[in-house]
């Protein structure tokens, strides 16, 4: 079963931490025992997606995704490296084939956080057409599900289905005809 452990995490918080220095914020956590997860929350790259606050980063496909973005590229790559590191622990089984020793999840931005550009401590607000903006719309009167004073609905009638008639069988038949 796939895990990691709370000191492997630290070294590898310390790893890429190091790696990116001071002008990202990153958040390295063990998840579940099994997972090391890697939000970037600021950095002075610009965020690569539009219309979007966070991203998930598909670990096995950070070539093909970011190939036009070419400082991500290293940055996910080199995180992704770190992480997987030593994949020791991993095994073969015959139901799922090769289990790893763990799992890793990278992010850009969190769920409810979302990353932001940072350059030398100075947030750069990305234009209104790259990063989606939330509504701020009044909230909707809260309505219960049935008032006391509602009429139940009218039942419909219900239609079934019934099985035809059974047919005579071929020896029947023919009983029947011989008058038997």
């Amino acid at each position: 079963m796939p895990s990691i452990s709370t000191q492997q995490v630290k070294e590898k918080r310390q790893a890429i931490k190091k790696l990116l220095g001071k002008e990202w914020k990153v958040s390295v956590r063990r998840q579940h025992g099994s997972t090391i997860s890697v939000a970037l929350l600021s950095g002075p790259l610009e965020y690569p997606h539009q219309n979007s606050k966070y991203c998930q980063v598909n670990d096995y496909y950070i070539d093909l995704h970011y190939r036009e973005q070419p400082e991500w590229l290293e940055i996910l790559n080199a995180i992704n490296d770190i992480c997987r590191g030593d994949m020791s622990g991993g095994f073969h089984d015959s139901d799922y084939g090769y289990v790893p020793g763990h799992y890793v999840d990278i992010s850009i931005g969190q769920w409810d956080r979302p990353y932001t550009q940072k350059i030398n401590g100075q947030v750069i607000e990305a234009p209104a057409t790259e990063v989606a903006k939330e509504i701020d719309e009044p909230a909707l009167p809260v309505i219960s599900a049935r008032p006391a004073t509602q009429v139940a609905p009218e039942k419909k009638p219900v239609l079934r289905l019934v099985p035809p008639a059974p047919q005579q069988s071929a020896q029947a038949d023919l009983m029947e005809m011989l008058g038997l």
